[in-house]
């Protein structure tokens, strides 16, 4: 019953004091990185299960646990071109399913917005010059990295008006709905345009209209990694 497998990491783990990807990390190297990442997305879904890229732009080089706290990375985008990039750009090319953003900060590309909530990041890089065009995942929205500074009913919104289509919020329905409650404040308030929910519905219907056919088990059933 399980049709979304939030795997593989695709992040390249070049800094080994990494605490929060470690050896989820197929690799040290970007190339090797995106080729087993690629294997591995073609098998989970050539039997009808989503594979989910996470976590761009890329959590590998960062010396802080996400989990816990909000990672800054000072790399300049030529830097993740030349590696970052690399794994997820193999990923699209390999037509995965979905992408999971990170909640990391990159000063250097956008001062202001974690990766999660940057416009920046999710619409200009990943959706435009990547050309990804499938669903997008947020990372849990409780984790420190993003809630310390954003309650999840602004984070929720911020993320979708970003370029995500989906928010992922992992511990409590109380929060979810805390979420949802203020995605729809927002929409309200035309904080974020009707044509982005839009795309956003587009994008979430079309992902179950490929990975959810079965009717007799619930409309998404998800692990992680």
């Amino acid at each position: 019953g399980i049709n979304l497998d939030f795997a593989p990491v695709m992040d390249v783990a070049t800094n080994p004091q990494n605490p929060v990807i470690g050896d989820r990390a197929f690799s040290s190297d970007a190339n090797e990185v995106a080729r087993l990442g690629a294997e591995f997305i073609k098998g989970i879904q050539s039997q009808g299960v989503a594979a989910c890229a996470k976590h761009f732009p890329g959590h590998g080089d960062t010396k802080d646990d996400s989990h816990f706290a909000l990672p800054v990375l000072d790399h300049e985008l030529a830097r993740l071109r030349k590696c970052e990039f690399i794994p997820f750009i193999s990923a699209i090319k390999n037509q995965v399913a979905s992408i999971m953003t990170a909640h990391i900060l990159l000063p250097n590309i956008d001062p202001d917005s974690p990766a999660t909530i940057s416009h920046t990041i999710i619409n200009n890089l990943l959706r435009k010059e990547l050309g990804f065009k499938n669903l997008v995942i947020t990372d849990d929205m409780t984790m420190k990295g993003i809630a310390d500074d954003y309650p999840v009913d602004e984070s929720s919104w911020r993320s979708i008006r970003a370029g995500a289509d989906v928010v992922l919020v992992c511990h409590g329905y109380d929060i979810a709905r805390k979420a949802l409650n203020g995605l729809k404040k927002a929409i309200d308030n035309d904080w974020v345009e009707r044509s982005r929910v839009r795309d956003a519905l587009t994008n979430v219907s079309n992902f179950k209209s490929k990975y959810c056919k079965n009717k007799k088990i619930s409309p998404l059933n998800v692990i992680g990694s």
